[in-house]
């Protein structure tokens, strides 16, 4: 995406939307913001949340206009609690 060539900006928000699906997202659950240890089991890693938030809030700080914004609300509830 830092490229910005054709296809990257759908790329990048197919990813990040995969990425997404594998953290808990319900405010009201005691989980939420806390990421899968695997896509194929529910186990859960407190520590991933330092891990790939940073990532994702680099993405934010930096590509964040170029992304659709219903990616950037999903990347910001991804802080969690």
């Amino acid at each position: 995406m830092f490229r910005n060539k054709p296809g990257d900006k759908e790329k990048t928000t197919e990813i990040l939307i995969w990425i997404l699906k594998n953290q808990h997202q319900d405010p009201n659950a005691k989980i939420y913001g806390i990421w899968k240890t695997s896509i194929a089991e529910d186990k859960v890693d407190q520590n991933r949340r330092e891990f790939i938030d940073c990532d994702l809030s680099v993405i934010c700080k930096i590509i964040s206009y170029l992304l659709p914004q219903s990616i950037i609300g999903l990347m910001h509830a991804a802080k969690g609690p």
